[in-house]
């Protein structure tokens, strides 16, 4: 009978298999999402093809997929996608906690206790070239070429300024936002905070809450009726639709139906919502969440973005919500910043413009039009909008108060920035009446 092999031997075993298989994994991920694929869609796949994987690892190659993706521009001219490239990514981060034995075993020339500390980005990359022996690599690199271009900066800030901020808050890990529903009988706001310690109620929307890293929901069973995982940004989006008990409401793009769901309860449930969508699987989602929530005022429908849904019907509000390139989901979601074609933003354009044609007709006199987009660019947010008002002379500019704030917004216009929540999505929205 042969002796079992020593603890060094298990543990070189153990360390090799685990660079193996995050190896494996960053390289088939990061080819995938420059062919237009979406990251965490290829994780759950691997996760379902590897179910070895227990909560350690699963957390451990989660992290390193989205670290990779969110210091890939920085990483690529010195290291090729994988599992070295992955643990200085996780470096970078701030998250060597998940990683120290394995970081020790792929790069031990490297010593952990002079991982880049600075909170300052340019200065983290200069301490990131100084360890690494690396040549300096400039913030703008973690970032396709194409973006400075095609943003929209606020009259207010500096071109140079704004983008070095928002650099910095794309290199950001977003906190989850929660919203608490308005039903009874409803757990109070309070008796969530003190059994989730570190949540934090946003200062003015005081039903939204921002949780503390890692706090597990679904260990928290009885408040699953009571709130919504959703992004503070979204949130804003039904706030700034302000719909009345008994209206009628078209979300023309609903998806999977937070803010269909939002507008339920901001209209208590009184009046109709109809929801539709092209995709069958986001509809079937919908569906699923509206019942669960007891959302009855809602009525799904799937919709082929081209012909009237409703017809010989006029609506008091119209939620567009458009397709979008996403720019503001990219702390978020960092690998759509590699896998988006900037020309498709010229096609998104026309998309969008398209579907603001065919909702135009379908609100009422006086009925209140809600365009909102996820992304920050000025092609698809102020120039639609200005296109649109140019082309309809029966719509004008609807002025708002804003959503996070409370300030006027005089243009029926605003922008969410990634550091407005703080810390979440970035959001246009324009708020516009049929007269």
């Amino acid at each position: 009978m042969s002796n079992p092999p020593p603890d060094s031997d298990r543990l070189e075993t153990r360390l090799r298999n685990r660079c193996a298989l995050l190896d494996g994994l960053i390289r088939t991920l990061d080819a995938d999402t420059l062919h237009g694929y979406p990251a965490d869609s290829g994780l759950s796949r691997f996760f379902l093809a590897h179910r070895e994987c227990g909560s350690r690892d699963r957390r451990l190659l989660s992290e390193a997929v989205f670290a990779w993706f969110r210091w890939r521009g920085a990483l690529t001219p010195h290291h090729a996608p994988g599992a070295a490239g992955s643990l200085l990514a996780l470096a970078l981060d701030g998250q060597m906690e998940l990683c120290t034995d394995l970081f020790a075993h792929l790069h031990p020339h490297l010593p952990v206790e002079r991982v880049p500390q600075a909170d300052d980005l340019e200065k983290r990359l200069l301490e990131f070239s100084t360890w690494t022996g690396c040549p300096p690599i400039p913030p703008a690199a973690l970032l396709p070429a194409w973006v400075p271009d095609a943003l929209c900066s606020p009259p207010e800030s500096a071109d140079l300024d704004f983008y070095d901020r928002l650099l910095t808050a794309f290199q950001s890990r977003l906190p989850t936002w929660i919203r608490f529903r308005p039903i009874q009988p409803n757990p109070a706001i309070t008796q969530f905070l003190a059994a989730c310690p570190g949540a934090i109620s946003h200062p003015y929307r005081t039903d939204a809450l921002r949780l503390p890293p890692r706090f597990n929901l679904r260990g928290q069973p009885e408040w699953e009726r009571s709130l919504i995982v959703q992004d503070l940004a979204s949130q804003a989006v039904a706030a700034v639709c302000q719909p009345q008990p008994g209206e009628s409401w078209w979300d023309a793009c609903s998806g999977a139906g937070g803010k269909a769901l939002h507008l339920a309860d901001l209209m208590h449930n009184s009046g109709t919502i109809l929801a539709t969508d092209i995709r069958a699987s986001a509809l079937d989602e919908n569906r699923r969440r509206s019942q669960k929530a007891g959302a009855q005022s809602l009525r799904h429908q799937a919709w082929d973005g081209k012909q009237d849904p409703a017809p010989n019907q006029l609506f008091d509000g119209v939620l567009l919500d458009v397709p979008c390139s996403g720019l503001g989901t990219w702390a978020r979601n960092p690998d759509a910043r590699w896998r988006l074609d900037p020309t498709r933003i010229t096609e998104l354009t026309e998309l969008q413009f398209r579907l603001l044609e065919i909702a135009a007709p379908k609100i009422r006199p006086g009925g209140t039009l809600v365009y909102a987009t996820c992304t920050l660019t000025e092609a698809e947010n102020e120039k639609q909008i200005d296109r649109f008002l140019g082309a309809h002379s029966d719509f004008k500019p609807n002025p708002m108060p804003h959503p996070l704030t409370g300030q006027p917004c005089h243009a029926g216009r605003l922008w969410i920035y990634p550091w407005d929540g703080p810390a979440c999505n970035g959001m246009f929205m324009a708020r516009l009446i049929r007269v």
